[in-house]
């Protein structure tokens, strides 16, 4: 019995727990210099979590919900092929980016575990859909919620991050980033438990001439900058592990 007492107590110990994933999903603003640094800051300052961060150029909520949930007309944006750029960053391996990918369905991540936490920043594209000018424009805060409701069936707890201020000539004539903004929180609030919602209007404020031609994309030192803005935001809303 002595002897078969060390093994006894090896069996009988518990299983390390599983680490909580925090997951950041977004579009070519996350593909770059923000998504990049908030990245960074959720890995060193959440250091008890498998952070890991997807970002897609181009992309909107329904790209990242499978294709049964969605309205026939939009079915093929389920899992659409960014051509603009993408960054994915996963727990322990180097980051990949590239021009071309298909965007990851929120299932196909896996489920979010104990203590998982979804940060979703998507809605900037929708400044141009939100308009009729594309298809999904007619669904788009109808998609937010769902995206909203999908990531937390999985078991994520969902923090949504708004878009910037927005300014450009190529965006003239779009409703405006503060009034998206509104649209936004009201959609991700009407999910069933309701999403935390970051507004990035006010933390971008300042940041105007930092931005290329386009009126959208922030170079790094804007873009790293609202990042940390940002996390800022975060950290009373992500509890510590």
């Amino acid at each position: 019995m002595k002897r078969a007492l060390p093994l006894l107590l090896v069996l009988c110990a518990p299983a390390a727990a599983a680490r909580p994933r925090l997951l950041l999903l977004g579009d070519s603003l996350t593909a770059q210099y923000f998504g990049r640094r908030l990245d960074a800051r959720l890995r060193a300052g959440y250091t008890g979590y498998d952070v890991e961060t997807h970002g897609y150029c181009g992309s909107q909520p329904a790209w990242f919900l499978p294709a049964k949930t969605l309205p026939p007309a939009l079915r093929h944006y389920s899992g659409m092929s960014t051509w603009c750029g993408f960054y994915d960053s996963l727990p322990g391996r180097p980051p990949e980016e590239g021009s071309t990918r298909p965007a990851p369905i929120i299932d196909d991540l896996g489920p979010a575990g104990p203590g998982g936490v979804a940060v979703i920043a998507l809605g900037t594209n929708l400044i141009a859909s939100s308009t009729g000018t594309e298809h999904v424009g007619f669904w788009g805060m109808d998609l937010v919620t769902q995206l909203a409701e999908r990531a937390q069936k999985l078991g994520w707890r969902c923090i949504w991050v708004g878009p910037p201020k927005v300014l450009g000539a190529d965006w003239k004539g779009f409703p405006g980033a503060s009034r998206l903004s509104a649209r936004l929180a009201k959609a991700v609030g009407r999910a069933a438990r309701g999403c935390a919602f970051v507004d990035s209007v006010p933390l971008t404020r300042g940041l105007v001439d930092a931005r290329r031609g386009d009126g959208i994309h922030y170079l790094q030192p804007a873009g790293e900058l609202w990042a940390d803005r940002v996390y800022k935001r975060l950290r009373p809303l992500i509890p510590p592990r």
